[in-house]
């Protein structure tokens, strides 16, 4: 969709650079005149046209769709219930204590556990 500014200085300016294009666009019209010209231009501006048929109509109907769609406000109610009701389950294992020294001495102390009980 086109952004229409919300200052008065914003929308004078978008007007005065509409029309400097356009005029712009007119004076090499008619300075290339020719049917290639003028079929392309009318081209360009009938693809234009459908180009934003199709997007307003993709628009609403996205619009539609999650209209009735639940909001992440919806589903986190849910999530926490779930995380929380597998921490149950899963009892005190669930959670891993926090380390107390470097990955470096973790890890060995991992590998002389694993040894000791090999």
């Amino acid at each position: 969709m086109v952004h229409w500014p919300k200052s008065t200085v914003g929308r004078v300016m978008t007007i005065v650079i509409a029309l400097i294009v356009g005029l712009g666009l007119v004076q090499s019209a008619i300075a290339l005149s020719g049917t290639f010209v003028w079929i392309s231009l009318a081209v360009a501006v009938l693809a234009t046209f459908v180009a934003i048929v199709v997007h307003r109509r993709a628009q609403e109907a996205s619009d539609l769709a999650l209209a009735d769609a639940p909001s992440f406000a919806d589903i986190l109610p849910q999530w926490n219930s779930r995380r929380d009701l597998e921490a149950a389950r899963q009892g005190p294992t669930a959670g891993t204590p926090p380390s107390s020294g470097t990955t470096e001495s973790a890890g060995a102390r991992n590998e002389k556990d694993a040894v000791e009980r090999v």
